[in-house]
């Protein structure tokens, strides 16, 4: 009886209350690899018209910390876009069988041929995706990624991963390669790499000192952040690359907020903000006009410093600014307004 009513109990909160119904899509591209895909709540999303995309490998164990990093940073001071999720997830094959080790290593190519030639196809055929897309994963799929970044170069702009000891010198020796052709073709591949790795590590430590070596030497080719830190293990990295990592991806996205007149003129002053809002709203698929609140924040340091020029200039230049919702905090700086 006591089981019979839990059950239905769950059965009904599941029915009726959305916050416990599955926030993503499942999809099955064979009869061992599927996709969670979660696409940001159209009625959370008031300017957004295109979304990145973050594919993460076995994201079975990590979509809700890619979901969760997005919610959290979206309901203030945006400072992280909106965007699409899809967990590649190949538990069925095994988490720890030399199957799924081998599609992660020697026959990586039968993988990256589904991820090419199903999932995003039809990711981007169902979903508003835009064209920019990231890769993330752990362990072996550190290996996997570079795989990923030699043999289709153009498929991801960005790879995140972390305590992969299946760096070889072969997988090392492909990058270098690549870059050297790009070089000679007098191209950039502008690709981006946040590696993470915990100090203890010691089996891959040197061949993430290489990677990032081979950023530091060609940075228009290979932008790579390195993150080696006594603060992290083998099984605590991954929740690093769904924080910081992001946070470094997305760093031309937050909304800028300023702390002294000073701060305005170091960052270029206004023609510099509006070139980055309008930077951003291009690549992001948002609005191109300066955010309210970094219009608030420039307008209230000018009034702070008693700068009239400069509170007038943001102004005229940035659009009048709203009276109801700043006036009180500058109205004793100037003449009433």
């Amino acid at each position: 009886m006591i089981r019979t009513f839990v059950y239905c109990f769950a059965f009904t909160v599941c029915t009726i209350c959305p916050a416990w119904s599955s926030p993503f899509d499942i999809v099955d591209f064979s009869s061992e690899i599927s996709a969670q895909i979660y696409q940001p709540d159209p009625a959370e999303v008031h300017e957004q018209k295109a979304f990145p995309t973050l594919y993460i490998m076995d994201g079975q164990h990590f979509i809700y910390s890619a979901i969760g990093y997005q919610q959290s940073l979206n309901w203030r001071n945006p400072t992280s876009p909106k965007f699409i999720v899809v967990a590649i997830d190949t538990s069925k094959i095994g988490d720890g069988s030399a199957k799924r080790r081998n599609l992660l290593n020697a026959d990586s190519k039968t993988l990256i041929n589904v991820i090419e030639e199903e999932i995003i196809p039809y990711v981007e055929s169902h979903y508003p995706a835009s064209d920019m897309r990231l890769f993330a994963g752990w362990e072996n799929t550190g290996g996997f990624a570079i795989d990923l970044l030699t043999t289709s170069p153009n498929l991801f702009e960005s790879f995140l991963f972390a305590s992969s000891p299946n760096i070889s010198a072969e997988r090392l020796k492909n990058v270098e390669n690549l870059i050297v052709q790009s070089v000679k073709n007098k191209t950039a591949l502008n690709k981006q790499l946040y590696i993470a790795l915990g100090t203890q590590e010691n089996y891959a430590v040197d061949a993430f000192n290489q990677l990032n070596l081979l950023g530091e030497n060609h940075p228009s080719q290979l932008d790579v952040q390195y993150l080696l830190s006594s603060k992290l293990n083998h099984f605590t990295t991954p929740m690093n690359l769904f924080t910081q990592g992001l946070a470094w991806v997305f760093r031309d996205y937050p909304a800028v907020n300023f702390y002294s007149v000073d701060d305005i003129f170091s960052f270029g002053g206004i023609p510099a903000v509006q070139a980055y809002f309008a930077q951003r709203g291009e690549r992001y698929y948002v609005s191109k006009s300066v955010a309210e609140n970094t219009v608030f924040t420039m307008a209230r340091h000018a009034a702070q410093a008693d700068n009239l020029g400069l509170f007038l200039e943001i102004e005229q230049t940035l659009g009048k600014l709203n009276q109801e919702t700043f006036q009180p905090y500058w109205t004793h700086f100037f003449v009433p307004f």
